[in-house]
């Protein structure tokens, strides 16, 4: 089928905004984790639209009652799927951009320096404990702000179990480190949260998307099912959303079909060898076989 022609541009953002508030209206219950690719999603989407369109499916269709049947139900999944492709857009472009998630470096270097004086009176004062040797060479492998605020996290606990003979390093022990592990902690999670939140704007989208996506498309689908219910060859064109996807999927992947010529297998030189080098069976005697042997 000759695929229509959508200026993407122009057309996806438009599409976008056209339905940025039915997609803030999907209802938090429905959207769950996308465990389909969304691009290929609204690829399949599109491929059904232009399917509709021929043959005079999308006529039979409008005459459908709007009692049973979304108006303009054809025009709507193409929308979906033109601001579908927008958000992915958008969101390839925020995960290239957006800067490493940031906690500020005053609560970073504390957390740090807090994190380090408790490891050196624990190791002090616990040498020889292995429970507690083996804890803090784990937490020593600790890299990263999440792992910053796990890591001081089980240092309390540890300055929780062993308070009375921690206590007795007069160097590294300070009674106010207990606490301010735990306050850094919460706020390290909290700072990597709120970072982290407000660098995936788009990302966020791809889910409700997709559920508007597969609402449209499975619509469709049934109506076209009811509408040729006796026509299998028409019916089996119109598949399953996942089906579909797949179908995209695995084109995606084939090599472009560019036309020209084929062109000749290469063949490798033949390799010289010096002169004067003979083959593995030159110059060998001749076998002789025993007499009556063929």
């Amino acid at each position: 089928m000759a695929a229509k022609k959508r200026d993407d541009a122009t057309t996806n953002e438009k599409a976008y905004n056209d339905i940025r508030d039915t997609l803030a209206a999907v209802p938090e219950a429905k959207i769950a984790g996308l465990n389909i690719d969304l691009a290929q999603a609204a690829m399949a989407g599109l491929v059904l639209v232009d399917r509709a369109n021929e043959d005079g499916i999308a006529e039979k269709i409008a005459k459908l009652a709007p009692e049973f049947i979304e108006v303009d139900l054809i025009a709507n999944l193409e929308t979906a799927c033109l601001a579908a492709q927008y958000i992915e857009d958008r969101a390839a472009t925020e995960e290239a951009t957006t800067q490493t998630v940031k906690v500020d470096a005053v609560v970073f270097d504390r957390a740090t320096q807090v994190k380090g004086r408790m490891i050196k009176c624990l190791s002090y004062i616990m040498e020889g404990t292995k429970s507690v040797e083996d804890e803090i060479a784990d937490i020593k492998l600790g890299t990263g702000y999440l792992d910053l605020a796990s890591d001081l996290t089980r240092l309390a606990a540890l300055y929780v179990l062993h308070a009375k003979l921690i206590s007795k390093d007069p160097k590294n022990y300070r009674d106010t480190d207990l606490a301010q592990a735990r306050a850094d902690a919460d706020e390290v999670r909290a700072q990597y949260r709120a970072s982290k939140t407000q660098s995936a704007e788009w990302d966020r989208l791809r889910p409700r998307a997709y559920v508007e996506i597969v609402r449209l498309y499975n619509e469709l689908r049934d109506t076209v099912h009811f509408v040729y219910r006796k026509q299998a060859e028409v019916k089996d064109e119109f598949e399953a959303l996942r089906t579909a996807a797949g179908i995209v999927s695995k084109k995606a992947k084939q090599p472009s079909d560019k036309g020209g010529e084929p062109k000749p297998e290469e063949k490798k030189p033949e390799e010289k060898k010096p002169e004067g080098e003979k083959k593995p069976d030159e110059g060998k005697p001749e076998e002789k076989k025993p007499e009556g042997q063929k």
